[in-house]
Formats: structure tokens, C-alpha cells, sequence
């Protein structure tokens, strides 16, 4: 998870407080009384540590996948990003000129409740290159930054919204940072503004965003995000200015982790992780642009405790969309890709293509994969992370073309200058 897990008296005392303050429309599962608002208690020092050393995890034998009649590797160029320390979470969009934007968080291991940073790269050739430059630092500074939700809004501007921590005081602070000048200068970083107003600030839980800030036709800005039994959609009407924020679930189920993908205007798709050893995956719909969620339930892929990260993208070549779901089951060590008719993901959960596997060998704490589209070079462009220690990781950027992915889709010549494979 991009943040860290909540204990039974935080999740308690979250739920009291934001049924308290009234947290929007949504599937109220689980009801509870009301009580006053109440500060969270003080989140204690993140270090993630795990109960065996590192190598004992990573020496353990790969699950098998599960053999499914649709299931395909495929063929795939991969690159690898320069990084020192720990590289994780990151979340990548296409903006203005294609130019792709990745954002990671860096530090000392994965969330390590110590001094983080927040490396901002681009590439302007396809994804074959990407230049590096740290964004935010908490070297010094006793932060720790908790990498949250990216996209790219009306006239190009590039959002990202995150989690400052003050190591000293704990106190969790959600906020955002933009450029309008296609990332050579930034906004300060300020505090989002919500609508209804967070109940979890301060010392305590803080809502978290995640994934990719994804677009509807008309403009309207959509993010997911959740904390302690409440899983939200976030939207922005003033290209991420403000955000309205609409409870999707709260529930018992540890619902973390949610991709989004608008199919049009009214319809979006949703997909989310499952924590504490479940062994599924669920997915939601709304028919009314986020202003109530249905439930549609598990998807048609096979159970698995190891799912993590997943992502959607509405992919169009050929004259039609096609919905690609990615995520990574770190029992098998798989990254895998899936596909399906988006109309039809809007009404049912069993609607998906067999894995198209895009990486294995994936160890301990792996994948956490991100992707944009390329129309241009006919490909879909993946950022995703190989834990090579408990302080290490590598950032590789695989390409997918279309024509192994997207059923039905014909090869489309591509010339090699203008769309270099990464290197």
C-alpha cells in the first residue's frame, strides 16, 4: 500500500469521526453510531520492517499462476531507469506533446517512516529516455512524502496530489503541487481543498489518493482514494483546484488501492485491491458520474492473496476503446495485463481477456506497475519496480504494442527514429 496500514484504535476512532462530519453519497454498509469528532491518535514511526530478513522472503519458490485458456506472454522491450535507494509507487501520465510524466517516491526502504522525496521524470521521445530531477526532499527536513495521484488536466497542467508527514510531530498533512508550464516550474505545495472539509487531519489518519487523475470527456477531473474502512472518489470541476469527495464503500472489507477509468461522461469503471490476505479483487460502476457506486463484485481471474496496485486505462486504436486492466500478483511474481469491452466492463465483472504477462520473477515486494498510452508509436508505455533488497529497487519502463495487446488489433508500421525503444 502506498501508505501505512491502520491499526484496530485508529481505524475506530477514523470511522467515528467522519460519520461525524457527514462524508457524502455512497454504499453504506456497515452502519455504526454517530459520535463527536475526535483527533486520531498519533500514528507511531513506519519502518515496515519484515518479520524474516529480506533474503529469506526473496528465496522463497514462486506460486505457479493458475492456468487460465486465454493466458499469453507477451513480447515486450524493456528498459531500465537510473535510481539510488529505494524507488517505488509511481504513477505516470501522458500530457502535452505526448510528453510522458513520472513521478516516484524515493527513500530508504519501502515506506520506511523516514526522510522520503519525490523524483519527477519526463520523456519526450516515446519513453525510450527520461530525464531526472528531485521535486520534493525530505532530506533535512524531517518529512516523509507518501506519493498519492497524478494526471494532467485542462491545458496541460500537471497535478499531483500527496501526503506530507512530519516525522517530528506525526502530523499528516494531504495536499497538492501543479505546473502550468509543462514541469519547469511548480506551485507551492497546499493543503487540499475538500468539499465536505476532511475529518482526518492532524495527528492521526489522513486520507490517502492514489493512483492516476484521469479525465471525462467534458473535463471533469476523478481520483480515487481511502483510508481506514472508507473508499472514496474524489472529482474536480476547477482543473483540480478543489475537489468534491463521495464515500463509494464502508465497509469491513479492507478495500484499499482503486484504479479508475471514465467511459464516458456518466459511466466510470473501477477496480479494487483487496487487503489482509482476501483473495480477490472487486470492481464498481457508476452510471450517474460518481455520484453513487454499485458493487459489481469479484472479477473473473483467479483467487489469489497477492494482488496488488491495479491500474486501468482506456485505450483507443483502430477506431474503438478497449479497457485494460493491469496488476501485479506478487504470489506468482507476475505482472499481467487484461482486457475487455468497456461497455461491457460497465455491466459486469466477468467480462475479462486471460493474462497477458508483461513481467515474472517479480520478488517480496514488487510491481506496483503504472501505464499511458501511446497512440503515436501504437503502444502502451509501463513503468513498473523490481525490489532487489530492503533498500533497493529498480524502475524498469517496458513497451507493449498494441497489436499484441488489444484484441483484434492489426500492426501499424511505426518508423524507428520516432518511436525509439527504451535503452
Amino acid at each position: 500500500m502506498i501508505f501505512a496500514r491502520r491499526t484496530a484504535a485508529v481505524r475506530r476512532m477514523t470511522v467515528a469521526a467522519a460519520l461525524a462530519a457527514g462524508l457524502g453519497l455512497g454504499l453504506a454498509t456497515h452502519g455504526a453510531s454517530a459520535q463527536a469528532p475526535q483527533e486520531a491518535p498519533a500514528r507511531p514511526r513506519v519502518v515496515n520492517e519484515l518479520p524474516k530478513p529480506w533474503e529469506t522472503y526473496a528465496a522463497r519458490p514462486l506460486a505457479r499462476a493458475a492456468a487460465e485458456p486465454d493466458a499469453r506472454q507477451l513480447p515486450v522491450a524493456v528498459g531500465h531507469l537510473r535510481a539510488t535507494g529505494y524507488t517505488h509507487f509511481s504513477v505516470m501520465s501522458r500530457g502535452k506533446d505526448g510528453r510522458l510524466n513520472l513521478f516516484s517516491y524515493v527513500g530508504a526502504q519501502h515506506q520506511s517512516g523516514k526522510e522520503s522525496a519525490i523524483d519527477y521524470r519526463f520523456s519526450t521521445d516515446h519513453g525510450a529516455t527520461w530525464t531526472t530531477r528531485r521535486l520534493l526532499d525530505g532530506a533535512g527536513q524531517g518529512v516523509d512524502w507518501r506519493i498519492g495521484a497524478s494526471g494532467v488536466g485542462r491545458g496541460g497542467r500537471i497535478l499531483l496530489v500527496l501526503v506530507r508527514i512530519d516525522l517530528t510531530t506525526q502530523t499528516n498533512t494531504i495536499g497538492s503541487i501543479h505546473s502550468d508550464d509543462n514541469g519547469a516550474t511548480w506551485s507551492e505545495y497546499t493543503e487540499l481543498k475538500q468539499d465536505p472539509p476532511s475529518p482526518f487531519g492532524g495527528k492521526g489518519s489522513q486520507v490517502v489518493t492514489y493512483g492516476q487523475i484521469k479525465s471525462t470527456p467534458s473535463g471533469r477531473l476523478v481520483m480515487m482514494a481511502y483510508v481506514g474502512p472508507f473508499n472514496f472518489s474524489m472529482t474536480s470541476d476547477d482543473n483540480g483546484a478543489s475537489w468534491r469527495r463521495t464515500t463509494m464503500v464502508r465497509s469491513d472489507v479492507p478495500y484499499s488501492e482503486a484504479a479508475v477509468q471514465p467511459i464516458d461522461d456518466d459511466n466510470w469503471v473501477s477496480v479494487f485491491r483487496i487487503d489482509r490476505g482476501r483473495t480477490q479483487m472487486a470492481q464498481f460502476v457508476t452510471h450517474d458520474a460518481g455520484a453513487t457506486w454499485q458493487d459489481l463484485g469479484p472479477l473473473n481471474i483467479p483467487l489469489s492473496p497477492g494482488y496488488v496496485s491495479p491500474t486501468l486505462d482506456l485505450v483507443r486504436a483502430d477506431g474503438r476503446a478497449t479497457l485494460v486492466l493491469g496488476v501485479t500478483d506478487r504470489t506468482t511474481g507476475q505482472s499481467t495485463l487484461r482486457t475487455a469491452d468497456p461497455a461491457q466492463a460497465t455491466q459486469s465483472a466477468q467480462v475479462w481477456s486471460g493474462p497477458r504477462v508483461f513481467a515474472q520473477g517479480l520478488r517480496v515486494r514488487s510491481g506496483y506497475q503504472t501505464a499511458a498510452p501511446d497512440p503515436a508509436c501504437d503502444r502502451l508505455v509501463i513503468a513498473n519496480h523490481r525490489e532487489t533488497s530492503a533498500a533497493t529497487a529498480n524502475l524498469e519502463v517496458a513497451m507493449v504494442k498494441f497489436s499484441d495487446l488489444l484484441p483484434g488489433h492489426a500492426p501499424h508500421p511505426v518508423s524507428g527514429a520516432a518511436c525509439p525503444l527504451p535503452h
